[in-house]
């Protein structure tokens, strides 16, 4: 008995150090606990494929805080989300089939929003928290170029978001891009007969700096 408690305090130990060791938070709902499921959109402009270097790329995210829940179609009201937010991810085409994380090619400035230290992918990602003002929430992404090339952008989905007055149940949110154009040619342009993927096509968002 003795020895199996060592196993199995060993294997907690490894998950917790080559995973993420989080408390579960107690939902009275199966699976997950992730009862709602909500989209949101976010829109880059200038919508063209290329800007000058210095210029700048805003994201914008405006959305009301009455929701409509795919699982359900109810409209809900889900005001007070407190970790509602993207990682901002960003690569530099290199040509080849390679790539970069090259966050650090740029200026970030949250106009509205808080930049959230994680150090998971710190050469490729940032992650940011949307503000609620006046029942909607709200982000603003200033992204100014430092260097030239091409680079292909992508906004994550929000999971396990959760409110200040009732952490569950909680939330996840599909973030998509409404450009209509996405310029994923870029992307393919530097993965010759690659496909792009569902997620990719309606998360990523690609440009060049000239």
């Amino acid at each position: 008995m003795k020895y199996l408690r060592v196993i199995v305090l060993s294997f907690i130990l490894i998950t917790c150090v080559f995973g993420k060791c989080v408390k579960e938070r107690p939902c009275p709902f199966p699976g997950t606990g992730l009862h709602y499921s909500f989209s949101l959109l976010s829109k880059i402009t200038p919508s063209t494929d290329s800007i000058k270097l210095g210029d700048t790329i805003w994201v914008n995210v405006n959305t009301r805080n009455t929701l409509f829940d795919s699982k359900t179609g109810d409209s809900i009201f889900y005001s007070g989300a407190i970790n509602l937010g993207v990682d901002i991810s960003i690569d530099k085409m290199l040509g080849n089939k390679e790539r970069k994380g090259c966050a650090s090619c740029f200026t970030l400035i949250p106009v509205k929003g808080k930049f959230i230290y994680d150090d998971t992918d710190t050469a490729r990602g940032r992650d940011y928290i949307f503000v609620e003002d006046n029942n909607n929430y709200v982000f603003t992404l200033a992204m100014i170029p430092k260097e030239r090339g091409t680079f292909a952008m992508a906004i994550s989905d929000a999971l396990n978001v959760y409110r200040s007055t009732d952490r569950c149940p909680s939330a996840a949110f599909t973030m998509k891009i409404e450009n209509a154009n996405q310029h994923l040619d870029l992307f393919e342009d530097n993965y010759p007969g690659y496909q792009i993927t569902p997620y990719e096509a309606t998360h990523v968002y690609c440009f060049k700096v000239y």
